[in-house]
């Protein structure tokens, strides 16, 4: 299998885009725990949003190839086709176990279970892309997995909605389905990078959007018949907000992510990842007072941070930067030389 192989990034662009990314993550992560407080039916929430977002997500789609009255780049190629069908199942799945585990788990113990995520990108990619690392990548691989421990040593959750097992079966799930779908979306843009196609990774997202409202809607009807028995006590003014902002901002983090998916490896987006979560876990520890933050946590904390900092820079190849930079230098002197000098005539000029 070919690896994914990655151009040069400036590493000041790449944290810059990775701190958007934590941004919107962040905010998102606490939206759905107080949007969970007072509309208890999370997979109910997810079929809204996503009926909410299929008419948002084709006028992006539509918009990121001008407006075209030539609806042609909506159709699916071949190839695409069996991953398409794959990652929305997977998706559908996926969405539904992250937010009945934002509604049952502590939001502090659903983000130090993402931290796992960097295991599992980490593993898919390099079996099934070929990603590599560098040695300074291993370092800093190393010193996030150190940081993991040290966070989670003697972390305690609470049990009252559900036992701490099916919690952690729970997290998991959903951690590595996240896990094999960025993994399929990296399949998908290998393939439409060799085939020539005005398909683009935002119409697979549309698509996917499609594809899973029925299995969304099959997955709340059967699991919280409730929501819809008393659908018009649960859809409220309030909830109808909640969910329109929920379903721009979910929309804003698909932009956002598919141009870092196209930018990032798996594992790169595992380790890098550890940053937005991190941040989260500090910004949920002063809103809900959950994580009592000792010497091992912070430890712990600073590691993760730093070791995402490393990272970033090991996929830069500053070789290959000074040789373009060189390159570039060179072909401006080259250029200079290819002007004729009308100092000295003609017969210097034809000699070039």
């Amino acid at each position: 299998m070919q690896s994914t192989i990655h151009a040069p990034v400036d590493p000041i662009k790449f944290l810059t885009l990775h701190f958007i990314m934590f941004i919107l993550v962040a905010w998102m992560n606490l939206y759905k725990k107080e949007f969970f407080k007072f509309t208890p039916f999370p997979l109910f929430i997810s079929f809204i949003t996503g009926v909410l977002m299929l008419p948002l997500s084709f006028f992006v789609s539509w918009s990121a190839h001008k407006f075209s009255k030539s609806l042609s780049f909506f159709k699916v190629p071949k190839p695409v086709v069996k991953w398409l069908i794959l990652s929305a199942i997977l998706n559908t799945f996926g969405i539904t176990i992250m937010n009945v585990g934002f509604f049952a788990s502590d939001l502090d113990f659903v983000l130090l279970f993402r931290l796992t995520g960097v295991v599992w990108n980490g593993l898919f990619g390099y079996i099934f892309l070929g990603e590599r690392l560098s040695l300074l990548g291993f370092l800093s691989l190393g010193i996030v997995l150190i940081g993991i421990i040290a966070i989670i040593k003697d972390f305690q959750w609470s049990q009252a909605k559900f036992p701490s097992t099916i919690q952690i079966i729970l997290q998991l799930a959903s951690i590595i389905f996240q896990s094999v779908n960025l993994l399929f979306t990296k399949k998908v843009l290998n393939i439409l990078n060799s085939i020539d196609t005005e398909f683009q990774l935002l119409d697979y997202l549309f698509w996917k959007s499609v594809i899973n409202l029925p299995t969304s809607l099959l997955t709340s009807l059967f699991y919280e018949p409730g929501a819809w028995v008393n659908f018009t006590q649960v859809f409220s003014w309030k909830m109808i907000r909640w969910t329109i902002y929920g379903t721009i901002h979910h929309e804003i983090m698909h932009v956002v992510l598919t141009y870092t998916q196209k930018i990032t490896s798996m594992i790169t987006m595992g380790v890098i990842a550890q940053l937005r979560i991190l941040g989260t876990l500090v910004i949920s520890s002063f809103a809900y007072h959950q994580t009592k933050w000792d010497i091992s946590k912070i430890t712990g904390a600073f590691l993760l941070f730093f070791g995402g900092v490393i990272y970033s820079f090991s996929r830069v190849s500053f070789k290959d930067l000074f040789y373009k930079r060189a390159h570039k230098n060179n072909n401006s002197r080259d250029e200079e030389q290819l002007i004729p000098n009308k100092d000295k005539g003609n017969d210097e000029s034809e000699d070039l």
